[in-house]
C-alpha cells in the first residue's frame, strides 16, 4: 500500500485508492464508493478540498498521466484537459488556496 493513495476527506473519513476503487473507512468500516476511471489506474497523486477529490495517475507505466476531480456528494468523475506537455511522471503534487 502506498500513502500516497490515501488521503483524509473533508467528511473527516481516510479514502484510499485501491485496486481500481475508491474506498472510504469511516470508523473501522471500509467500503467502495466508486470505481477508478481506467486511465488513472497507477495513482501518481491525490488530495480532497470543499467536498472534491482531484486524482492524477496513468493507465499503465509509461502512459501520459491524466487528471479527475470527483464530486465527493455524488461521485461523479470529471475529466480534467491535460495537453501532452504536461503529461509526464508527476513526481509530487500540492493544494493552494489563494
Amino acid at each position: 500500500m502506498c500513502p500516497r493513495t490515501c488521503v483524509y476527506g473533508d467528511d473527516e473519513a481516510m479514502y484510499m485508492c485501491q485496486g481500481g476503487d475508491l474506498v472510504k473507512r469511516k470508523n473501522a468500516t471500509w467500503q467502495t464508493v466508486a470505481k477508478l476511471p481506467a486511465e488513472v489506474d497507477k495513482i501518481a497523486y491525490v488530495v480532497t478540498w470543499k467536498g472534491r477529490m482531484l486524482v492524477i495517475g496513468s493507465a499503465g507505466f509509461g502512459d501520459p498521466h491524466m487528471a479527475y476531480v470527483l464530486d465527493m456528494d455524488n461521485y461523479d468523475w470529471i475529466k480534467l484537459k491535460t495537453p501532452q506537455e504536461f503529461s509526464g511522471h508527476v513526481q509530487s503534487g500540492c493544494y493552494m488556496e489563494i
